[in-house]
């Protein structure tokens, strides 16, 4: 626990006080898609178009659970959470948020 204690000071989390979000970006839509779905390999510069919206709409999900509390953010793809904390993401309102995440430099393995 007290790894998992010191990863919520790093990112500014307080307990009961932050929404988490997870993007799902290597769902296979297709049957074309299903290696990417096991074995990595997401193209995020070719579907990011179709990504955006996704990513914007689950961030203003958090957000409108608890409006101003600090959003963390994960995904299956390293590139999909590079995005959404690097950008401010539109949640309504005029409003934007920035999520905080942990950042890794290569796509997470997945696990049945």
């Amino acid at each position: 626990t007290q790894s998992i204690n010191d990863t919520m000071t790093s990112l500014g989390l307080k307990e009961n006080e932050y929404s988490s979000v997870h993007v799902r970006s290597r769902y296979p839509l297709r049957q074309s898609e299903l290696k990417s779905d096991k074995q990595g390999g997401l193209d995020f510069g070719k579907v990011k178009k179709k990504l955006l919206p996704i990513i914007n709409n689950a961030v203003s999900c958090a957000n409108h659970l608890a409006i101003n509390n600090t959003i963390f953010f994960s995904s299956d793809n390293h590139e999909v959470v590079r995005d959404a904390v690097t950008r401010d993401i539109p949640v309504g309102g005029g409003m934007q948020v920035r999520p905080v995440a942990i950042y890794r430099d290569k796509e997470p393995l997945h696990s049945d």
